[in-house]
């Protein structure tokens, strides 16, 4: 997928190349013959006068500033583009590897079910199933969207956080059938936000930590809110929370562009995202259908 993505890139920054090439031999042809008009290099009589050339050259680089705009635009979502599906294939390669670890857990406890079947341990046979029978409800109807991406990046996340001993709870009431954003960015903001939301965790002395996200619809929008038990984020910087290079963390060296980048992600297409602080900490989406 990041071939094609390149391919397609090198295509158009191709094209783009040829274009301004040309558009360079032009200006500087006009400027030569500009600067040897005045000079007297040129007979007055039988050229185009100077100011049809300046007009020329406006024109040039008026067009060159709108394809320059253009192909930077282009550049920069390919390459969103490109970072989102990274997330995604990790979150999806994160998820294949627990899918395993719990193929392999299962065998166990298969094992462990018939040495105590042959043991006559009924009671205790009893007992053990229904402690795994909790795990795999637990695993089987956690995630119930119609996007696939969506569930992996999900479940990766609900597996880091049992991990990570963080109670993590997704109440849905929307399949995301009709997504008004592309999935691998809206994956990308919600790992941006779910880590986010893990990071501040780490630091709270709650003794029960909890990340919670609610997803719903209206009849005009989708609602995403990913709320976490931690610490308030310090009132002084609520208001710049979305700005490039502003972080709650400690060291900034490498931090301050996961909000900006999930609020210009959803801006770019029209939604909205806001930071609401009633009881725990709640970064509020709103995806506006078309």
């Amino acid at each position: 997928m990041k071939k094609n993505l390149f391919n397609r890139l090198n295509r158009v920054m191709s094209i783009a190349w040829l274009f301004y090439t040309v558009q360079f031999l032009i200006t500087l042809a006009g400027l030569l013959y500009y600067i040897g008009f005045y000079e007297g290099v040129f007979s007055k009589n039988i050229f185009i006068q100077p100011s049809y050339v300046v007009g020329l050259l406006l024109l040039l680089l008026i067009i060159n500033g709108y394809f320059l705009r253009k192909d930077r635009r282009l550049y920069k979502r390919i390459q969103i583009e490109t970072d989102s599906r990274e997330d995604a294939f990790l979150n999806i390669e994160k998820l294949n590897r627990d899918l395993r670890a719990q193929r392999h857990d299962f065998l166990n406890h298969i094992q462990v079910l018939y040495s105590l079947m042959e043991l006559e341990e009924y009671e205790e046979t009893g007992t053990y199933l229904n402690h795994l029978y909790g795990d795999i409800i637990k695993v089987g109807t956690r995630i119930k969207t119609d996007s696939v991406s969506v569930n992996a990046l999900l479940q990766a996340k609900a597996n880091e956080a049992e991990k990570k001993k963080i109670h993590f709870d997704i109440l849905l009431k929307s399949r995301l059938t009709n997504l008004p954003i592309g999935e691998w960015e809206f994956c990308r903001i919600l790992g941006n936000l779910i880590d986010n939301g893990f990071e501040a965790l780490s630091k709270s002395s709650q003794p029960n930590k909890v990340l919670t996200i609610q997803i719903y619809e209206t009849i005009k929008s989708i609602e995403i809110r990913i709320r976490n038990n931690g610490p308030f984020i310090d009132e002084k910087i609520m208001n710049k929370i979305f700005e490039a290079g502003v972080s709650t963390k400690q060291d900034k060296a490498d931090h301050g562009m996961g909000l900006y980048i999930v609020k210009k992600l959803l801006e770019d297409e029209g939604h909205n995202i806001a930071l609401e602080q009633e009881g725990d900490v709640c970064f509020h989406i709103t995806l506006n259908k078309s």
